[in-house]
């Protein structure tokens, strides 16, 4: 059997909330302690999670400045 598990993410605003739902197998909670079932739990939580997540650097000129200055180029060198 699979056991449903339904999650919820949040950044804060109660408009800015995804919702999603996993299935793990009873069978990968065998032998584990609880401490362990609830780390897979959330573990398969957040990878289902992150593919609504869009994370990127918003500082990219200063970014390519000290890329610039570690390797003795210009963009794209």
């Amino acid at each position: 059997m699979k056991m449903l598990i339904e999650w919820k993410m949040s950044i804060g605003y109660p408009t800015a909330c995804r919702e999603g739902e996993i299935e793990i197998d009873d069978e990968d909670f065998e032998g584990k302690t609880r401490e362990e079932i609830r780390a897979l739990i959330d573990a398969e939580i957040w990878e289902d999670a992150a593919q609504h997540v869009d994370a990127y650097p918003t500082n990219m000129d200063e970014i390519e400045e000290a890329i610039k200055k570690l390797t003795g180029g210009g963009k794209g060198e």
